[in-house]
């Protein structure tokens, strides 16, 4: 867009520069004073992420597919290294809360106590559910413009990605890995099943990457 063109539209739809400027609501119709709208704001998003994850803690781990289009490992992530390049992920990823614990039967990523392959088919499934929750809880942040003002409104906005940005990050960085294992675990599964291969327990692969002490994953 050239300058002329931006300085004809801001001069035609001057609204819409008021609303860009935060001077003019834009989609608000609840007005209410500081402490109240604060106090909403903290109400809604609390509901919010308990809401989102009791209903996500519901749903099968089957109906989460990691070769879906938005699961899967790009090329770009390299392996899901390029969050360790850009965010520094080994780093600060212990620190994020382990949401499973507030809800019943479910399935801990946290750590990784076993390397037997059904238990690593789970857990990558289930890896997709933290993301998939963190998704959703982004997209309802556009509904605090109905009360908040439009500065106020798009904090909101950037509280909701960069709230939500971190755990993403955290399962786009760990999943690959434990793939890798998975891939790797099945390979050996199938290695023992010829009757020329030895037996030996189906763990053994990862021995030489993963100790007996449950690996550290985060959420």
């Amino acid at each position: 867009m050239t300058p002329a063109v931006l300085l004809g539209t801001l001069v035609l739809f001057p609204k819409a520069f008021q609303v860009c400027i935060g001077r003019e609501p834009v989609m608000q119709i609840l007005f209410l004073n500081a402490p109240q709208t604060l106090f909403l704001d903290i109400i809604v998003w609390t509901l919010l992420h308990l809401g989102i994850g009791y209903c996500a803690s519901k749903i099968p781990a089957d109906r989460f597919d990691p070769n879906g289009r938005f699961y899967q490992t790009l090329r770009w992530e390299k392996g899901g290294m390029i969050y360790q390049q850009l965010f520094h992920v080994r780093s600060w990823k212990r620190l994020i809360p382990n949401g499973s614990q507030l809800y019943r039967d479910t399935f801990s990523i946290k750590d990784l106590p076993s390397v037997e392959l059904n238990y690593l088919e789970r857990w990558v499934k289930e890896s997709i559910r933290p993301e998939f929750c963190h998704r959703m809880m982004i997209f309802p942040s556009i509904f605090f413009f109905l009360w908040n003002s439009a500065p106020l409104g798009w904090l909101m906005v950037a509280y909701a990605v960069l709230n939500n940005f971190f755990p993403i990050v955290a399962q786009r960085f760990n999943r690959p890995r434990i793939r890798s294992y998975l891939d790797r675990a099945k390979g050996h599964s199938t290695v023992q099943h010829r009757p020329s291969a030895p037996a030996q327990p189906a763990y053994a692969f990862a021995r030489s990457r993963v100790s007996e002490r449950p690996v550290h994953c985060g959420i």
